[in-house]
């Protein structure tokens, strides 16, 4: 921001003030860690409807419907817990047969960078970015570019499945993921690529 601007014939001098300077901003993740309980469930048996926002700020995440690989779908259960491998930052959240809405729109930025740890222990997964159609499927078989963002998948093998982390390349607004045994942990939005952790 422009302090002050001296004129000397056609030298123009601009003094700015450092802290008016823009700091670069952090990226915001949600973790699942404490308030949330563990044990805690979501959707179905917890009497959620699709739709419903479990986790307010900073991020908002809702619950909702997921979608088969074949004909019809259904609205299952998540449920705050430590996951048989260790991955992400303590606590984590398992769906079954549901997906989680990751909202980003509240943020003051426009994420460019989105990535998630996960550990995928069978089944099938769903994913949507920007509101796209549902993919539903492997995940690391999801089309790219998905909702405009390009999108990656990184995996090590673990006893009876994999765990990961999922790139998504922006602008990322929204993100809907869910699996059937399937654990997310440490979602983070970057308002630019390459974003220091936080």
């Amino acid at each position: 921001m422009l302090k002050q601007a001296i004129a000397a014939g056609a030298l123009v001098i601009s003094v700015i003030d450092p802290t008016l300077a823009e700091q670069p901003q952090r990226p915001v993740c949600v973790d699942f860690e404490p308030p949330l309980v563990l044990g805690t469930q979501y959707g179905a048996p917890a009497g959620n409807v699709p739709g419903d926002v479990i986790i307010p700020t900073p991020i908002p995440v809702a619950v909702d419907s997921f979608k088969f690989s074949g004909p019809g779908g259904t609205f299952g259960v998540a449920l705050v817990n430590s996951a048989p491998f260790p991955f992400g930052s303590g606590q984590s959240m398992r769906t079954n047969n549901i997906n989680l809405l990751f909202d980003f729109t509240k943020l003051g930025f426009t994420p460019l960078e989105v990535r998630f740890g996960f550990l995928d222990l069978g089944g099938f997964e769903n994913i949507s970015v920007n509101g796209t159609v549902i993919f539903a499927g492997e995940l690391s078989s999801a089309p790219s570019p998905i909702g405009g963002a390009n999108f990656a998948v990184t995996t090590t093998p673990v006893t009876g499945g994999k765990r990961g982390e999922a790139t998504l390349l922006g602008p990322v607004m929204t993100l809907k993921v869910g699996g059937q045994e399937f654990w997310l942990d440490h979602v983070c939005a970057s308002p630019q690529r390459g974003s220091p952790e936080k």
